[in-house]
């Protein structure tokens, strides 16, 4: 067996290393996944209150888009946050 070669304990170290750094991976993964989801949702539910509550008003089309817009983009901005929290209390 050559000098240079590992031994068969740095190989395990080498092996746990990897096994660790494949599953932060996945679980990094995972919490990418669920805060776009978050963030998707956000916008969505916005855009819907925003859109009813120019309806409510008695607003026309263009109104309840222009709602629909700026109730998007402030609940894009809470669920951004809101990932950003559970991105670091994980």
């Amino acid at each position: 067996m050559p000098s240079d070669a590992p031994s068969y304990g740095q190989l395990q170290l080498h092996m746990v290393a990897r096994t660790r750094v494949s599953v932060y991976l996945l679980l990094q993964e995972k919490i990418t996944r669920k805060a776009q989801m978050i963030l998707i949702a956000a916008v969505v539910i916005g855009a819907f209150l925003g859109w009813r509550r120019a309806g409510q008003v008695g607003g026309n089309t263009r109104d309840k888009a222009q709602y629909a817009i700026a109730f998007a983009l402030a609940f894009a901005i809470v669920g951004l946050l809101a990932t950003v929290i559970i991105d670091r209390m994980i």
